[in-house]
Formats: C-alpha cells, structure tokens, sequence
C-alpha cells in the first residue's frame, strides 16, 4: 500500500487470479457544476517590496495546485503565470519575463527534472525551484550540477515559502501594507457569522497554512455533521476555499482564534 498526499493506492495479487489496484483519492463531492462567472478585479497587494515588479511562473498539471500558488503570490504583490506541462514550461519561458520557475517534478511527458535541465541548457539562468509530494522524486544532484535552487515539499507552510521564495528573488519588503482592505479588515467583514470550537479553528488554521484544499474540504464536511458546528460558517468558509481566497480563509481563523 503507498499513500498519496490525500489518498492511497492499494494493490493485490493472486496467482492465477490476476491483480487488482485501488485508488482512494480525497475528494470534494459537487451537487452541481459552479455557475461560470467573470473574475473579480484583482486586489490590491497586501505588501510591498521595493523595485520592480516580479514574475514568477507555476508549472505543474495540477490546475488546482496552480490556482492555490496564485492565490498566495498576487496578494503580495507578484505577477503570476501558469504552464501546465514541462513543454509549456520551456515555450513560456523563452518569452522572457520570468523571474522564477517553480515546476512541480511529477509531470506527465516531461517531468520537472527534465524541464529544469532544459531550461539550463536554454541559457535560463534565473532561479528554479522544484515541487514535489513525494521524497523519493528528489533528485540526488547536488552542487554545481544542480538545475534548481530549492525544493518545496507539498504540503507546504505559506509563511515559510513566501520567505523562500522572497529569498530567491531578493525581495526588499517595505514596511506597511500596500493601499485597500487591511487582513483584519477583511476578517471583520467574513468573520459575520458565529464560529465553532477551538479544536475546529485550530485544524483549519493548520490545513490552511499548508494549503491542503483536499483536506480543509474534508474536514468542512465533517464539520457539517456536528451539530455544534453553525451551518453558515461551513457555508462561508467553503465559499471562500472554492475561491481559492486562502488569505481571507486564515484572517478570519485567525481573527477567531485570537477571540478563543
């Protein structure tokens, strides 16, 4: 049996009785399709970093993945853009642009490891930073023949790899909070509905600072069934999960939590 981050793949064999895999996957469950809405203005950026503005390119076939790391590079003020595949990867950087690649290792066709090492061989000499759920995917290059900079382990904290990727890109930031809506400002106006116990605010604060949308979606689900729990905050905290609006989600944990 291998577990998967959300999941788990079970196979049995018998002789002469051929062999059986089961996949588990975590899931959300849909009552029906969401209504298909033009986006909503971007924010204005929560902080500032002196200089000009950076591009970072998210490179992975998950296009959830790549709607969470939107989700926690433009509220601080960094333009991103998407590549589902290493192919596209490469076409996107040739562009020009980028400032730094993050490319998930386990892509179907290239995988990440060959599209860092393309990208060397392209004259690409920005940073890269590899992705991966899985230890074994991490490659034992070290040094000078190393294609990439780093490595984020998924599930990832979202403080520790905006540090990270801060540090790639040598950001400066500034002191204070760009112009628009403060984080307790934002909590104040979604925390307007009751909230539950600490245990549950806890387990979201954690799930939610290691971005694991699978898992926060389970755990909704379970809360809905515990009648302690009010109905509307569920209600709320999925709407802004489905949005990928993970900075609202944690300041109105937060908020709750400092309220505990």
């Amino acid at each position: 049996m291998a577990r998967l981050l959300g999941g788990e793949i079970t196979v049995t064999a018998a002789p002469g009785g051929g062999t059986q895999a089961r996949l588990r996957l975590m899931l959300a469950s849909v009552a029906q399709p969401a209504p298909i809405v033009a986006p909503a203005p971007a924010a204005p950026p929560e902080r500032a970093y002196a200089g000009a503005r950076r591009t970072v390119l998210v490179a992975d076939d998950d296009s959830a993945h790549r709607a969470l790391m939107r989700a926690i590079l433009e509220p601080q003020g960094i333009s991103v853009r998407e590549a589902g595949s290493g192919s596209e990867c490469l076409a996107t950087v040739a562009q020009g642009g980028v400032d730094l690649v993050l490319l998930d290792i386990a892509m179907p066709g290239m995988s990440g490891w060959a599209a860092a090492a393309a990208l060397r061989q392209a004259g690409h000499t920005g940073p890269i930073a590899m992705m991966s759920a899985n230890v074994h995917e991490i490659s034992p290059t070290r040094g000078d023949d190393a294609p990439h900079d780093a490595i984020f382990a998924k599930p990832f904290d979202l403080r520790d790899v905006m540090e990270r990727i801060g540090k790639l890109l040598h950001l400066e930031w500034t002191e204070g909070a760009a112009p628009g809506r403060s984080g307790a400002a934002a909590a104040a106006a979604a925390a307007d509905v009751p909230g539950p116990g600490p245990e549950h605010v806890g387990e979201l604060l954690r799930l939610g600072r290691i971005g694991h949308i699978r898992a926060i979606e389970a755990k909704l689900t379970q809360m809905e069934q515990d009648p302690t729990v009010p109905p509307a905050f569920v209600t709320r905290m999925r709407g802004l999960v489905e949005g990928y609006d993970l900075r609202r989600y944690l300041a109105v944990l937060q908020e709750l939590a400092r309220h505990d």
